[in-house]
């Protein structure tokens, strides 16, 4: 899906950015000053980042940012949980999750003048029970739930 999305961004003239091409003090400086680039890059290179403006006008979070369960301080504490009753994924995997995803969030809206479109592709967000969990997470904002050609318009309309 990378490479697909490379090419086409490519071919369009839009600087492609992936993180570990680089540095990422130096990725990061060339995104910010080449507004039409796109960046590539994990939950990790979230933290600390700030990218206010036009610079970065739209986040794509391709999976809900679960948690490794087979981490050792992870293990621990799902087994803790489990030990009294309780639901390690209710308990642990979510509220840790949506933690992260507010963070992504957060790289978007940094400055009360910025705009832009946070796009999840996980599905899970509106199929299941704990996905409304994460979208009442972050600030109240328009949502959308159609096909890719549409909220591709649409976020092409909103950021032009």
């Amino acid at each position: 899906a990378c490479d697909i999305a490379r090419n086409a961004l490519r071919l369009s003239g839009i600087k492609i950015l992936k993180q570990g091409d680089d540095d990422r003090f130096r990725l990061l400086k060339i995104f910010r000053e080449d507004k039409p680039s796109v960046l590539f890059a994990t939950d990790s290179f979230w933290e600390g980042v700030d990218v206010p403006g036009d610079s970065l006008s739209q986040v794509i979070i391709a999976k809900l940012p679960f948690g490794v369960p087979n981490n050792p301080v992870f293990a621990a504490k799902s087994e803790m949980i489990q030990q009294r009753g309780g639901s390690s994924f209710m308990e642990l995997s979510v509220p840790d999750a949506v933690i992260k995803f507010r963070q992504g969030f957060g790289r978007l809206m940094r400055r009360n003048s910025d705009k832009g479109a946070i796009v999840v592709l996980d599905k899970r967000i509106v199929e299941k029970q704990y996905g409304k969990i994460f979208t009442s997470s972050v600030p109240e904002t328009k949502k959308m739930y159609d096909s890719v050609e549409n909220i591709a318009q649409a976020v092409a309309a909103l950021i032009d």
